[in-house]
């Protein structure tokens, strides 16, 4: 008896269970829009830097994958991936994640679906180097943050090279209307030796009490920085000589001359 109540259950309960819905696998919601001019090239360039280094993450980007389920993802892929991410900011693009570091790049270059793939290698970041000189963050021409209601980002962008090079060894000569080469943000590196007078022919370019051009274009060019005091100039470790030549009369021998000065020691003509 218990044997037969026991089946009819069985029976009873048979179309509840065949009626239960299956868990469908989750799948990639994306919608992948071409690739930004930028994005794109910093793709192109880890492809082709000859690279050969490892590591346990790698960026791809595979924009047919979007709507398709993980699963369909990782068969794409004869390696072991331990895990598989989104990053928001390009869509059509995942994250693999390997269970150690591997050189994937034949790999990658093997799947048609791999649009475009990049190493993901972590970085250890410094602050950018930035001048102590107290009229620096006036000086929107080297770092516009918007002072002045100006356009953030509309500068020389030269500040990010100067972690690397500042102007050492390098000699400017600012062809103007003279230098005042005792200014304190010029005399460290100013070079006295070399430098002219095509008014008055001699090496003394100081200008007259009513010129300054030349002194503020000095300035701009290669005013020492990181000194705490007045301002910075473009290249901030660089020498420099004056040459004074427009505040007087002149022929174009002197011009030419002028402009020529010392080509053997001048890296730079400034005029």
């Amino acid at each position: 008896m218990r044997v037969v109540v026991f089946l009819i259950l069985l029976t009873l309960l048979a179309p509840i269970s065949q009626a239960q819905p299956t868990m469908e696998a989750e799948k990639f919601v994306c919608s992948p829009t071409e690739l930004s001019f930028g994005v794109n090239n910093a793709f192109v360039r880890a492809m082709t830097d000859g690279a050969s280094d490892s590591s346990k993450q790698w960026l791809v980007y595979m924009p047919s994958m979007c709507g398709q389920t993980e699963e369909t993802l990782r068969h794409e892929f004869d390696i072991n991936i331990v895990a598989v991410e989104q990053p928001n900011q390009i869509p059509g693009a995942f994250i693999l994640s390997l269970d150690q570091p591997m050189d994937i790049r034949q790999e990658l270059l093997s799947v048609d679906n791999v649009v475009r793939w990049s190493i993901i290698q972590s970085h250890e970041n410094e602050p950018r180097f930035i001048p102590n000189d107290p009229s620096f963050s006036s000086q929107w021409h080297l770092q516009n943050t918007g002072q002045g209601s100006g356009t953030p980002g509309v500068d020389a962008n030269v500040t990010g090279a100067w972690d690397s090079v500042k102007g050492s060894n390098v000699l400017i000569s600012v062809v103007d209307d003279g230098v005042d080469h005792q200014h304190n943000d010029l005399s460290p590196n100013y070079q006295d030796t070399i430098d002219w007078d095509y008014c008055g022919d001699d090496g003394n370019p100081t200008p007259s009490s009513n010129d300054g051009h030349g002194t503020s274009a000095a300035g701009v060019a290669a005013g020492i920085g990181d000194n705490n005091y007045g301002i910075a100039g473009a290249a901030i470790d660089a020498d420099l000589i004056g040459i004074r030549l427009i505040a007087c009369s002149n022929t174009d021998q002197d011009e030419a001359d002028a402009i020529g000065h010392r080509r053997d020691l001048v890296a730079i003509s400034s005029n």
